[in-house]
């Protein structure tokens, strides 16, 4: 049988690519753990709030402690590097 020739169900489909390649939900915790000001403190806070919305939808059990250490350390080590 060939590959155009296989048929899988679309949950099927949905595993073998998350396997490869991680899910959403992966991708976006490390996105949001990458995210550093290197842009404008404004578009760096509205990123950080999308990105923390998505999060606390997928990891409700995350502690606000957790999002404020975040924050600082995406500014602090741009900070960081600027010196």
């Amino acid at each position: 049988m060939s590959g155009k020739d296989c048929v899988i169900s679309w949950d099927e489909f949905s595993k073998a690519v998350s396997e490869r390649f991680g899910s959403k939900k992966d991708i976006m915790e490390e996105y949001f753990n990458k995210l550093l000001q290197e842009i404008g403190i404004h578009e760096y806070v509205e990123r950080f709030e999308k990105l923390k919305s998505l999060m606390s939808a997928s990891n409700p059990f995350f502690l606000e402690s957790y999002y404020i250490s975040s924050f600082i350390n995406g500014r602090y080590h741009t900070n960081a590097k600027n010196s």
